[in-house]
């Protein structure tokens, strides 16, 4: 299932303080943001399922015979002797007995896990949070709060690039969290695809992750992810507590010669009166 932002939430991008001049660049150039290829995020389970057959049993096989251009394309992939083989199987297919069907689907199950690794590799992967103020995040992704965040309008039209063609694209979507790999037929992982792209284990819970998916190569987007952004994306830049006030004067000089950064705000976390919890303040701009 696939569950949009609520109306309230907005998007939130932890980094460290090296990549500033990835979002507030000198002279004309454009921010960018990346969209890490699956193979390469920080989690090993990235994308992962179990495929406990093609389909239930009784659906076998109409599910060989819809699916037979396909099959046999993939058979051809792993040699010219698989493919005769999946061809004489498709010649007497209206009379193969269950247990061999059930045999073919085990045998050849494999060839769609490869298909589901490539198809993942096209892929790149814009991870956010709802939340501006964890200090685990702070901790690890914002380098021992020394980086920064950044907010982004959820409204801009970057990040509502609508695919008819693949709806789990184009847009952020929240991350669901489970105790175990998304489990299920390769037919209802087809129909039911969210599974692949918005799965992950509850310990990454404490992120409130909220990830948008990309087509790479596609968009502006290069084959490792890299897309500039309209400088309008950006709302709110929030520095973290050990972040110098030198480095954020200096920066409010530099995005001083922009016009197209006017509209961007500047915040600095602090400690809060209660333990373990952060708070943040404006900061003038003038």
């Amino acid at each position: 299932m696939r569950i949009p932002l609520g109306e309230d939430e907005k998007i939130f991008k932890y980094y460290r303080i090296d990549d500033i001049c990835r979002i507030l660049p000198n002279g004309d150039v454009r921010p960018t943001i990346k969209f890490t290829p699956y193979n390469n995020t920080n989690d090993p389970w990235e994308g992962a399922v179990k495929i406990k057959g093609l389909t239930q049993k009784e659906d076998l096989k109409p599910f060989f015979i819809e699916n037979k251009e396909k099959i046999i394309g993939l058979a051809q992939e792993h040699g010219n002797y698989h493919r005769q083989v999946i061809e004489a199987f498709y010649n007497t297919i209206h009379f193969v007995h269950d247990d061999l069907l059930d045999k073919i689907q085990h045998d050849y199950i494999h060839f769609f896990q490869e298909e589901l690794k490539n198809a993942q590799a096209r892929f790149g992967i814009f991870s956010a949070s709802t939340k501006p103020l964890n200090i685990q995040m702070w901790a690890w992704y914002a380098k021992g709060h020394s980086g920064f965040v950044v907010e982004f309008d959820k409204d801009h039209k970057f990040f509502n690039q609508h695919d008819k063609l693949n709806p789990n694209t184009g847009i952020f979507y929240k991350v669901n969290y489970g105790m175990n790999i998304p489990e299920d037929y390769l037919k209802d992982f087809l129909e039911q695809s969210e599974k692949v792209y918005f799965s992950k284990h509850k310990l990454w819970e404490h992120e409130n992750e909220i990830r948008m998916v990309m087509h790479l190569n596609t968009n502006g987007l290069n084959e490792n992810g890299i897309v500039d952004i309209p400088t309008d994306c950006i709302s709110k830049i929030i520095f973290g507590i050990n972040v110098h006030k030198s480095t954020i004067i200096q920066l409010n000089k530099q995005m001083k010669l922009r016009d197209d950064f006017n509209h961007v705000t500047f915040w600095q976390t602090y400690k809060s009166d209660a333990y373990g919890e952060l708070q943040m303040k404006p900061i003038d701009r003038v």
